[in-house]
């Protein structure tokens, strides 16, 4: 949505005043449109704004849109924030209150799960929450990829590298998950996987030369220790 676009090119100037402005207009003229609302709600989750995506569920219940995504949205904005306790207890608390959801969002909600409990410093349920989260059915590559970069963000490299390869077996052909792996690899100098990487990245449309030349260089000195 254009309304959104605005929004996200306000967060990125600094704009603070018309990106509050803009909120208080999105929510007054569109406050009944689905789609705009779950835009908004989405914005809300990236950038880490439990107000907002608060005030997105509420939207949407008293306009009788749908709650599922504003709630997802709503945890994800904990998590963003780093408010990982809270989130667990939301998420629980979500479940409790809708017990299907529990199984039809299964993969949203332990994806989730894990990166507040790897937030936290819980490893074991944090393995547990990943495991669940990479047994779930239809997985798409892109919600990996977007996992394994929360992953990243908080220094859980080696649970966002099991992500990205689960990307790059899921959608052979997904670029931006195979070019991750291989820049992850590079960076906690992991050569194991790489000569075949680079083989199937070569395949791909217009690969980076400069990742092409820093694995080159990677596998030369591996070699010549």
């Amino acid at each position: 949505a254009p309304q959104i676009d605005l929004l996200y090119a306000y967060a990125e100037t600094g704009s603070r005043e018309k990106m509050r402005e803009e909120i208080e207009h999105i929510l007054r003229d569109f406050g009944t449109n689905s789609q705009v609302i779950l835009a908004l709600g989405d914005f809300a989750a990236n950038k880490g704004d439990i107000e907002l995506a608060r005030r997105v569920l509420d939207n949407a219940r008293a306009q009788h849109l749908g709650s599922e995504g504003p709630s997802l949205m709503l945890a994800e904005a904990h998590v963003v924030a780093k408010r990982y306790s809270e989130a667990l207890a939301l998420i629980q608390q979500f479940n409790r209150e809708n017990p299907d959801w529990s199984k039809r969002y299964a993969a949203a909600f332990s994806g989730l799960q894990a990166i507040a409990s790897y937030g936290l410093g819980s490893r074991d349920d944090g393995e547990l929450y990943l495991n669940t989260f990479l047994s779930q059915p239809s997985l798409r590559a892109e919600n990996l990829v977007a996992v394994s970069g929360r992953l990243l963000a908080i220094g859980a490299t080696e649970p966002a590298r099991r992500v990205l390869a689960a990307a790059t077996q899921t959608d052979p052909k997904n670029q931006a998950a195979l070019t991750r792996l291989i820049e992850l690899d590079l960076k906690s100098g992991r050569t194991d996987d790489l000569p075949a990487n680079l083989r199937r990245l070569l395949t791909m449309r217009r690969p980076s030369t400069t990742l092409l030349a820093a694995a080159v260089r990677e596998l030369g000195s591996d070699r010549r220790d």
